[in-house]
């Protein structure tokens, strides 16, 4: 598929720009660590059910309107399935499969160019139950800490577009007050999400985040070893594995993505 040679392209050529820079140096953080994730119950369990979008992927074994239907019965098989991940330190081989789309980026552009595109994944649901309940332990313990920069606004509950444009005109304001010069920066990362470093992703949960032992155990599992096959127009790709990124369309992937920044 043209698409997916360009987009391989893409990132190869990128991450073969960035390979001459030093790594950076990660101080680590006095806080407190985070070595395991709490245990699930059939409640929190129930919840994510109820909750979760009403759209199945061609990777769910069953629909999810079946899913839903099965609630009372298949509550405690999705727990036991959470338990042994958490405890295990193991994110399943079977839910690191990938099925991407492309989606064109903007109603305006060209869909005749591909660079029109970005590639969307597709994920079961049951990964992504497994992803929500380590991305709420996860989030607990990063707000308990106060481990995000005060002015982050993407991807943060409370936060928004508002809030960084706010951010951003109240200090150009008050530099305009005290009689200062100010230059206003703007970067656009090209493909961001798909360039995303595992070892250096690695080091900052390790020594920024505080995250150690089967925890860390775990994030290393989830990144591992994932595959993805493309589909467009009728026609899928065979698996082809990832060295790279935290594909756009699962749970995890706003937030890994953060910490990758930050």
């Amino acid at each position: 598929m043209i698409l997916l040679l360009f987009w391989g392209d893409k990132i190869a050529t990128i991450r073969q720009s960035t390979a001459s820079y030093p790594l950076p140096t990660i101080q680590p953080r006095n806080v407190t660590v985070l070595s395991h994730f709490d245990t699930v119950t059939d409640r929190e369990i129930q919840s994510l059910l109820t909750s979760v979008p009403a759209t199945s992927c061609p990777l769910d074994p069953i629909p999810i309107w079946l899913l839903k239907k099965l609630v009372p019965f298949i509550v405690p098989v999705i727990r036991h399935l959470c338990n042994l991940s958490l405890q295990s330190g193991t994110f399943p081989q079977c839910l690191k499969e990938a099925m991407v789309y492309p989606r064109i980026k903007k109603p305006n552009m060209d869909p005749e160019q591909l660079k029109s595109y970005r590639p969307i994944s597709n994920f079961s649901n049951i990964s992504k139950i497994v992803e929500r309940v380590i991305a709420k332990r996860f989030t607990a313990h990063v707000n308990a800490s106060n481990l995000l920069p005060v002015d982050q606004s993407a991807y943060r509950a409370h936060h928004s577009n508002e809030t960084a444009i706010l951010s951003v005109h109240n200090a150009l304001v008050r530099s305009i007050d005290d009689g200062k010069v100010s230059v206003l920066v703007l970067l656009d990362l090209s493909a961001a999400f798909d360039t995303v470093d595992h070892d250096i992703l690695l080091s900052l949960l390790s020594r920024r985040f505080c995250i150690r032992d089967t925890a860390h155990d775990w994030f290393r599992s989830y990144l591992s070893c994932r595959t993805q096959s493309f589909s467009f127009a009728g026609q899928q790709t065979g698996l082809f594995p990832l060295d790279c990124s935290v594909p756009q369309g699962s749970v995890m992937s706003t937030q890994m993505y953060c910490l990758h920044g930050e």
